[in-house]
Order: C-alpha cells, then sequence, then structure tokens
C-alpha cells in the first residue's frame, strides 16, 4: 500500500496548522525552528517534484514540538510521522545540514522554517543513492534547476561527509555521466526508479521481512536480471 502524498500546498498547510498548535502551547512570542530535507525539501522549492510521503526535518527543540506534531496529526488525520527526524539514523545525515540551510519561512510568527541548499541536497542523494527511490532523479531535477559544476558538488559532498564520504563508486559514476555529452533523461531515470520499487513490492508480497536495507540493491539486482531474461 502507497502512503499518502503531500504536495506543496499540503505541506505549507500542515506546517501552518503545526505552528497553530505551537503557538496555542508556548505563546506568541515562542520562537521554534525546523530544518527541512530530503524530498520534502525539494517539493516545497522545486516544480519537477510533485509531492513526498513525509517532511523529513532537523528540529531544534524535539520533545516540544513532537507534542505538538502528534497533536497536528491528530486533528488532521495524519500518519504520527508526517513530520520526522528518522532520516537522522541514515548515511544522508551530516551535522553540518543546519549550517547549510537557508531561510525559507515563517509560519504564525513562532515556527521559523529553513530548507538545506539545492547542492548539499544534491550532496545528501548521492550519499543515499537508492534505485529504487527518488535519488537519482531528484540529483537530475536539482542539477537542471540549479546548474551546478562538478566540482562544487563535490566540495558539498566534502563538507558534509568528509574526503573519505562512503559515497559509491556507481553514485559518482552516475554525476559523471551527467556532465558527460551524453548525459542523462530525467524521464526515463525516473521511469527506472518507479520500475525497480514495482519490482520490489511485488517481492515484498511473496517474501515477507526478507527484503533489509543491506540487501536490498543485491535483491534488486537479481530481480531486475531474472525480468531482462523472461
Amino acid at each position: 500500500m502507497y502512503a499518502k502524498m503531500f504536495n506543496r500546498m499540503d505541506m505549507n498547510n500542515n506546517l501552518k496548522e503545526l505552528s497553530k498548535e505551537l503557538k496555542r502551547e508556548f505563546g506568541r512570542n515562542s520562537k521554534h525552528e525546523i530544518v527541512v530535507v530530503g524530498g520534502a525539501a525539494i517539493v516545497l522549492k522545486h516544480d519537477f517534484r510533485e509531492s513526498s510521503s513525509d517532511i523529513d526535518a532537523i528540529v531544534s527543540d524535539g520533545s516540544s514540538i513532537k507534542d505538538a506534531v502528534r497533536r497536528t496529526a491528530d486533528r488532521l488525520g495524519l500518519s504520527a510521522d508526517w513530520l520526522n527526524s528518522d532520516f537522522k539514523q541514515s548515511s544522508s545525515y551530516s551535522g553540518q545540514l543546519v549550517a547549510v540551510s537557508k531561510y525559507y519561512r515563517t509560519f504564525n510568527q513562532v515556527l521559523d522554517v529553513r530548507i538545506v541548499d539545492d547542492k548539499y541536497l544534491i550532496a545528501m542523494k548521492l550519499k543515499s543513492f537508492r534505485s529504487y527511490k527518488n535519488d537519482q532523479s531528484d540529483i537530475i531535477g536539482l542539477l537542471q534547476d540549479s546548474p551546478f559544476t562538478y566540482e562544487e558538488i563535490c566540495s558539498a559532498v566534502e563538507r558534509l561527509y568528509g574526503k573519505d564520504n562512503g559515497v559509491k563508486p556507481e553514485a559518482w559514476e552516475f554525476l559523471r555521466k551527467y556532465y558527460s555529452a551524453e548525459g542523462i533523461a530525467y524521464d526515463q531515470i525516473r521511469k527506472e526508479e518507479l520500475n525497480n520499487k514495482d519490482i520490489l513490492v511485488e517481492f515484498d508480497k511473496n517474501y515477507e521481512n526478507v527484503l533489509k536495507e543491506d540487501n536490498l540493491d543485491d535483491i534488486l539486482s537479481i530481480l531486475r536480471e531474472k525480468k531482462r531474461l523472461i
């Protein structure tokens, strides 16, 4: 089953409602801040990505906002994790993300929302580089909207993750291909991502609890090869 997807209008409305909860509890002079990353950041800033299933964010005062997030979810009928910081447990997290974010909007005078700058969103997508999510198409879409040089992206990766950044060789190869004369088409990559996701969803229906974060790529590679040979 696919999760409910939020477009830009949905996200702005949900953040506005969150700010109302914060204002009720802490008063009009209170100040709270979140830094939005990932797909939600792209949806809020760019037209090529229409939606995301949640808002990944770094929360400045976690406990107080978490209670308000829960109340907002209850009031609007949202999933409990419509705004969460789970990505902090993933490889794409960096302690530098707040420093490379930019102001987006203030909601109801109490909730400041910042968004990670585009070249660092690209760096995050290179670090995660999942072929069954939006990572590859997001990289292309961001580069088409914000034409950074290859060197600027390399510098962004190094700032977030250091020289020994652990970015997969295939991610660097993908980036080099984009900058080459051959290039990469957004629509084709997005089609491949959706196909990969469908393959994994079907596998998961037949073999529950087999897919894990550390075996997804290997299983997907095997399944794609089997499908090619049919």
